[in-house]
């Protein structure tokens, strides 16, 4: 008689790495979503710090935002998972009472997950002060009065 595995332990063993494979997968894929959101944020603040850096050192702003950052498109736009997602848009300033500012403007596309999730972030909210719907962060005017 051979020694080997009977013809129901080999369908056990199938069943049990398809359960296994049927919760795996779609954590996975979840834990792709939450980096590739994470990443957006990380990338969305290095935009913003990077255009705030070139307005302090020009004192004016650029219209090829790649000149400005290597995180946006020379449009100012910025893809998660191939879908537009963020425009920044920056804006000269006239004089102290309206300074120069940066809006941030995160546009879920199609309702797309990744997108709506990064409007959620501590970090964006914070950076928009609570107010991700219309985000203005002031890069210039003193503002002081003599």
């Amino acid at each position: 008689m051979r020694k080997g595995f009977t013809m129901i332990e080999l369908i056990f063993v199938i069943v049990i790495l398809g359960v296994l494979a049927s919760v795996a997968i779609p954590r996975l894929a979840a834990t792709r979503d939450d980096a590739e959101i994470a990443k957006a944020a990380t990338n969305v603040v290095t935009a913003i710090s990077d255009i705030t850096a070139y307005y302090t050192a020009k004192g004016s702003f650029s219209t090829n935002y790649t000149d400005m950052t290597n995180a946006l498109d020379s449009a100012g736009k910025f893809q998660i998972k191939s879908k537009d997602c963020v425009a920044i848009t920056a804006t000269e300033g006239t004089d102290a009472n309206n300074p120069a500012k940066i809006k941030l403007v995160i546009t879920p596309t199609n309702s797309e997950p990744v997108c709506t999730a990064l409007q959620t972030l501590p970090s964006i909210k914070t950076m928009c002060k609570n107010n991700v719907s219309n985000c203005e962060i002031i890069i210039g005017g003193s503002q002081v009065t003599w």
